[in-house]
């Protein structure tokens, strides 16, 4: 049964109910639908996980290169630059 979000138009208080799908509109006159969705969202609309490491990685690795330098970056890891972004998608 999917989750839906309502907004109470007097506090301004939103909730969230489990409806099925053919009485999501079927819902108290104080209250004002404001999202259908089935389950939870994702982070954002869309928007990728800034902690998934797709996103971690590259990221932690610009820094770190600003940080100590792309050559000792490759020595420390034991990847050259070119590897790594390679491996992770960077461009």
């Amino acid at each position: 049964m999917p989750l839906y979000e309502y907004e109470d138009r007097l506090t301004g208080e939103r909730i969230e109910l489990f409806k099925p799908v053919r009485d999501r509109h079927n819902c108290p006159p104080n209250l004002m639908p404001v999202i259908s969705r089935p389950g939870r969202p994702r982070i954002g609309k869309g928007l990728p996980d800034p902690s998934h490491a797709d996103q971690a990685v590259p990221r932690a690795l610009r820094e770190e290169e600003q940080r100590i330098g792309t050559s000792e970056l490759a020595r420390q890891s034991g990847f050259s630059a070119r590897q790594l972004k390679k491996v992770w998608n960077i461009k």
